[in-house]
């Protein structure tokens, strides 16, 4: 019994590290469920995350690669389950509101899709022999590549079509959802890869589209109630905008020569740093300016303790959605593990909060400033932590 016992405690002991996160979060899952009123919603809730982040971390991987052909598949899957696993979490969350037991059961959830949307993504990449660094003009694609292009332009028709079709009683509206759809998924891809190459000027742009369109297509949806009429727009606009953004940011970085890993090399730092974390890596002027206007924000709003909380949710959810675009496409599934824990957490605390909130357009500056400042500061964070354990892009 002894011997089995040593032989238990040494496997366990040599498991990879990002295994035994993901084992503690599924056993708190098991310890919570009883406490849920509710375990069917909650596992049908759980399969929805695990299914939006798993195809979620694929696309993370695959906007920040060299292939807009394979990055225009996982486009094609992702918008389509994003819309169903959107309207899920909506409706369960304007239902029954946000409680210690949803938010555990989300996080395990996520967390697991995550990993699995990792793994998935890496063996596909390896599969097209598909890459970080930008492709060089003229560069062929493989045989692989081919043949998923033709696969993509033909269902890409076929969505045309029947987009014509349902949604012919609501044209406007359907073009609204398309037209934020496409910006959104757009920017998304832009902002990734430029959170990546540690552009400061790319970055920031991005965040501050991002956060803009993100509340106006939520907001629009949510006044719509998720109808179905607007699936198929949302899925073509996302795939369409997100194989634009890719193609564009896949040019500039070609054009600027960027390197996702210049942070790793101690002789690209231009100044040594007395403190534990290396202060150079933030860009500290934007940050004291966005610091000005946050208090000035707090000080003249009538509701200073709901504006502060906004600021204060955007800030976490972008430090943390910061830190798991730039963990997906390197080489540690660990730094991957717990930066998912927290992205996921922080992002259904601030959905939940906005939702409950009726997405007020007071709440909008917050948000943006909030997001502002959580994606600066999660640049500085990232780059601390790959230089911290030579964490270099796959």
């Amino acid at each position: 019994m002894m011997v089995k016992m040593s032989v238990f405690l040494r496997r366990i002991k040599n498991t990879e590290h990002h295994w035994k996160v993901l084992a503690v979060l599924a056993v708190a899952v098991i310890l919570i469920l009883p406490h849920s009123t509710n375990i069917g919603h909650l596992l049908i809730l759980m399969a929805n995350a695990y299914a939006l982040i798993a195809f979620s971390a694929m696309l993370n991987r695959s906007s920040t690669k060299n292939s807009w052909v394979y990055h225009g598949i996982v486009l094609l899957v992702n918008s389509v389950a994003a819309y169903w696993v959107f309207r899920s979490i909506y409706g369960f969350v304007s239902a029954a509101g946000l409680t210690y037991v949803i938010v555990i059961a989300y996080i395990t959830a996520t967390t697991w899709g995550n990993f699995t949307g990792s793994k998935l993504s890496i063996f596909f990449e390896k599969k097209l022999g598909v890459k970080t660094r930008w492709k060089e003009k003229g560069e062929p694609h493989s045989k692989e590549e081919k043949r998923v292009k033709l696969a993509l332009l033909v269902i890409l028709g076929v969505l045309c079509v029947a987009i014509l079709i349902v949604t012919r009683s609501n044209y406007i509206a359907a073009i609204s959802v398309f037209g934020l759809s496409f910006l959104n998924t757009g920017i998304h891809t832009f902002v990734r890869r430029s959170r990546n190459v540690g552009n400061t000027l790319f970055h920031n742009v991005g965040l501050l589209c991002q956060g803009l369109n993100f509340f106006l297509l939520f907001r629009f949806l949510a006044a719509e109630d998720m109808s179905w009429i607007f699936f198929l727009p949302f899925a073509m606009g996302g795939i369409l905008g997100g194989l634009f953004a890719q193609k564009f940011t896949m040019w500039a970085e070609r054009k600027i020569k960027a390197d996702p890993d210049s942070h790793l090399n101690p002789e690209e730092i231009k100044g040594r740093s007395r403190f534990p974390i290396d202060i150079s890596l933030f860009p500290w002027k934007i940050l004291s300016g966005l610091f000005v206007i946050t208090a000035i924000i707090i000080f003249i709003s009538e509701s200073s303790g709901l504006v502060a909380t906004i600021i204060g949710l955007a800030t976490a959810q972008y430090i943390a959605f910061t830190v798991i675009s730039r963990a997906r496409p390197r080489m540690n599934r660990s730094y991957e593990a717990y930066a998912s824990m927290a992205s996921n957490g922080t992002w259904l605390a601030m959905f939940g909060k906005l939702n409950q909130q009726g997405w007020e357009a007071v709440l909008f500056m917050p948000y943006i400033i909030g997001v502002m400042i959580g994606g600066n500061l999660g640049i500085g964070i990232a780059k601390h932590i790959e230089r911290r354990f030579q964490i270099p892009s796959d």
